[in-house]
C-alpha cells in the first residue's frame, strides 16, 4: 500500500524526475563499464540453514541482493557487479540477473484462496455456499503455475513466455529439473522480429511440496544464450543439501513487546543476507550493507536528533485529538462523499490495529525500520522507485535510502533522510493519511532543510537550499502558481501534469516555500495576518478527521484573503 505521506522522494538536486527503472540502469552504464563480454562462472557460496537447508554457487563478481520485506517468495537475486548489461543494439542493452526463490506450494495455495475470499467479500470457506467452496476447493497450484506466475510479475525484459524444453537432473540425491522458456522482448532498432530472451530455471524439490528455484536470465542470441547457458547449468549442479542450524528461540518476548518482537524479526532475518548487519537505537533499526560503521553510526546520531524535531511539531497528543475526533459519529450528510477523499485508510488488520492514531502508535514508532544501501546501485536492484533518492513504504514497514558518496555528496543523504524520516514518523500517528502534494512534500522539504550541528548533536532550521534558487526565480518571472489553485492540485498536477504548465521541480519549491512561510514567517514579514496562524494544523486536524480533502482546504483557509495571502507569501520569499 502506499504511503500515509507518499513515498515520493528528493532526486538529485531538485525533485524526482519520473524515470523508469531501466532507464536508469542504462544511464547510469553509459561510459561506465564494459558490457559483460566474458561468461558467468561460479563464485562464492549462497547458503540456507535456517529453514530449507542447502547452498549453491553463485555468479563470481556478481552482488548480492536481499528480498523486500514480505517477499516469501524471492530469497536472494544477484546483479552482476559494472558489467551488468548485454548490447542488443545501437545503446539498447539488456540487464542479466539470478535469482535464487522458494516455492511453497501450499502457502502458495493458502494465499490463493485468501485472495479468492476476499474477492468474494468472505472470511472463511464457512461462509460459502456449496457450490462456490468446490469452485474454489477444486483449483490447485501447481509448482509450474507458481513460478510461470511468478516469471509474468517479475521478468520485466520479456513477455509471452512459453517453456521449450524440460530435462530431468538427479542432484544431492534428489529429483531437479531443468526448465527452459523463451519470451520476446520489444522491436530492437536494425532488427525485424521483437528480440527473443531465454530464462534457465533449475527447480529442487527439498521436501514434500517446497521446491527451491535458480533462475537466469538472458538474451536468445546464439552469441550470448549458448555461453551463458553453459554457465548457468553448471552453477546449478552445485546445489547441495546441507545441516540445518537450529533456530534458537531465544529469551520469551512479552506479547506487548513490539521492539523486542521486531528485533527477533530482523535478526532471523539477516542471517540469510549476505554482508547486511543491523544497528539498533533507541526509535530505529537501521539495516545496511555498508561497511563504513563511521558514516552508519552518524545515520543513527541524526535520525534521533530529527526525530527529537518531529515529536516537537507532531506530538502523541496531538494525534490523540484527531483520533477523538474521527471517532465521533458524523452529522453531516457529506461526510461519505467521493469527491475530494483522500485514499482509503489501513486495508489489512495488522494496520488497522496497529498503524492507526491511538492504537500503540508511540510503541510502533519506535519499532522504525531504516534501510541504507551501500550505494546507488544497490538502492536500485532493491527497488527504489526510478528517479528517486530514497523512499518511506508504509506497506514494506521500512524507510530506504543510499549512501551519495559518490554521487552529489552525503549532504543529499542526509537531506533525503529527514525528508522521508518525517513520512515514517507521522505515518505511524496518522495512518494511512494522503494530504496534498503541497503539505506532504512541502513539509517534508522544510524538515530537509534543517542543518546539523555535528558537535551540539542538534538540528538548526535552514531554508532548504535545493530549492531557494529555483522559488527565487520563478517568482522574479512571475511564473508561480496562484495559491488559490495551488493548495487544491492533486498529485499528478504538482509532478508537472497541470494547464499552466508548472514543472515538479517548480512546484516541489513552491510547495516548500510556502511551508516554511507559514511555519517560520508568523510575525516576520510585514502584513502577516494572525488569521493565518492556525492553517496547517487545521489542515492536518480537518483531514486526518474527515479524510476530505477538499474540506481540509476549505477549513484551513476559511475567509483567507488569497491576495493579501500572496503577495505576503511572496515578499517573505523573494
Amino acid at each position: 500500500m502506499i504511503s500515509a505521506f507518499q513515498p515520493r522522494s528528493t532526486s538529485d538536486h531538485r525533485w524526482p524526475l519520473l524515470r523508469c527503472l531501466l532507464a536508469l540502469w542504462i544511464a547510469s552504464a553509459l561510459g561506465a563499464a564494459p558490457a559483460l563480454a566474458q561468461k558467468p562462472t561460479a563464485g562464492e557460496w549462497y547458503e540456507e540453514v535456517q529453514e530449507l537447508g542447502f547452498r549453491v554457487r553463485s555468479p563470481k563478481d556478481w552482488t548480492y541482493v536481499p528480498p523486500q520485506p514480505g517477499d516469501d517468495v524471492m530469497l536472494a537475486k544477484y546483479v552482476p557487479t559494472g558489467r551488468d548489461y548485454l548490447p542488443i543494439g545501437g545503446d539498447n542493452r539488456f540487464y542479466v540477473f539470478n535469482w535464487i526463490l522458494s516455492l511453497d506450494i501450499a502457502e502458495l495455495e493458502s494465499e490463493r484462496v485468501e485472495r479468492e475470499l476476499r474477492r468474494r467479500g468472505k472470511k472463511s470457506l464457512e461462509e460459502l455456499p456449496e457450490e462456490e467452496r468446490a469452485e474454489i476447493d477444486g483449483e490447485s497450484i501447481t509448482v509450474q503455475a507458481a513460478f510461470e506466475q511468478w516469471l509474468e510479475d517479475n521478468m520485466l525484459q520479456g513477455d509471452r513466455w512459453e517453456r521449450i524444453e524440460t530435462h530431468p537432473l538427479r542432484i544431492a540425491g534428489m529429483d531437479a529439473e531443468e526448465w527452459f522458456y523463451s519470451g520476446r522482448y520489444g522491436t530492437i532498432p536494425g532488427k525485424k522480429e521483437p528480440l527473443e530472451v531465454r530464462v534457465y530455471a533449475a527447480l529442487y524439490e527439498v521436501a514434500p511440496g517446497r521446491h527451491v528455484a535458480l533462475v537466469y536470465n538472458c538474451t536468445g542470441e546464439k552469441g550470448d544464450w549458448n555461453k551463458h547457458e553453459s554457465a548457468y547449468r553448471k552453477m546449478a549442479r552445485s546445489f547441495d543439501l546441507i545441516r540445518k542450524d537450529a533456530i534458537e528461540a531465544g529469551p520469551e518476548i512479552a506479547k506487548g513487546d513490539l521492539r523486542g518482537q521486531k528485533r527477533r524479526e530482523l535478526e532471523q532475518s539477516i542471517a540469510s543476507m549476505p554482508g547486511w548487519w543491523l544497528l539498533e537505537t533507541e526509535n530505529y533499526f537501521i539495516l545496511t550493507d555498508s561497511d563504513d560503521k563511521r558514516f552508519v553510526e552518524e545515520i543513527a546520531v541524526r535520525l534521533e536528533a530529527i526525530r527529537e524535531i518531529y515529536e516537537r511539531d507532531y506530538p502523541a497528543e496531538k494525534a490523540r485529538s484527531v483520533v477523538e475526533a474521527a471517532e465521533r459519529p458524523s452529522t453531516n450528510d457529506e461526510a461519505d462523499e467521493q469527491d475530494g477523499e483522500a485514499p482509503e485508510g489501513p486495508q489489512t488488520e495488522e494496520e488497522e490495529e496497529g498503524t492507526v492514531a491511538g492504537k500503540k502508535h508511540l510503541d510502533l514508532s519506535r519499532t522504525s525500520v531504516v534501510r541504507i544501501c551501500k550505494d546507488e546501485d544497490m538502492y536500485y536492484s532493491y527497488g527504489g522507485p526510478g528517479g528517486s533518492a530514497g523512499y518511506w513504504s508504509s506497506y514494506h514497514k521500512e524507510l530506504v535510502l543510499y549512501d551519495d558518496r559518490q554521487g552529489g555528496g552525503r549532504e543529499n543523504t542526509y537531506a533525503v533522510l529527514n525528508h522521508e524520516a518525517f513520512h515514517q514518523y507521522i505515518y505511524y500517528f496518522y495512518g494511512s493519511l494522503a494530504p496534498h502534494s503541497w503539505y506532504n512534500e512541502g513539509t517534508g522539504d522544510f524538515y530537509s532543510g534543517y542543518r546539523f550541528d555535528i558537535k551540539r548533536k542538534k538540528f538548526q532550521l535552514q531554508p532548504f537550499d535545493w530549492r531557494t534558487g529555483t522559488i527565487k526565480e520563478i517568482l522574479r518571472q512571475d511564473n508561480y502558481v496562484p495559491l488559490k489553485q495551488f493548495v487544491r492540485w492533486s498529485q499528478s498536477q504538482y509532478y508537472g501534469s497541470n494547464d499552466l504548465g508548472a514543472s515538479g521541480g517548480n512546484n516541489y519549491a513552491q510547495g516548500w516555500s510556502l511551508i516554511f512561510f507559514l511555519r517560520h514567517g508568523k510575525g516576520k514579514p510585514k502584513g502577516w495576518n494572525p488569521a493565518w496562524d492556525g492553517i496547517l494544523d487545521t489542515y492536518l486536524y480537518t483531514l486526518a478527521s474527515t479524510g476530505n480533502l477538499n474540506k481540509a482546504v476549505d477549513a484551513a483557509f476559511k475567509g483567507v484573503d488569497w491576495n493579501e495571502l500572496e503577495e505576503c507569501w511572496i515578499r517573505y520569499t523573494e
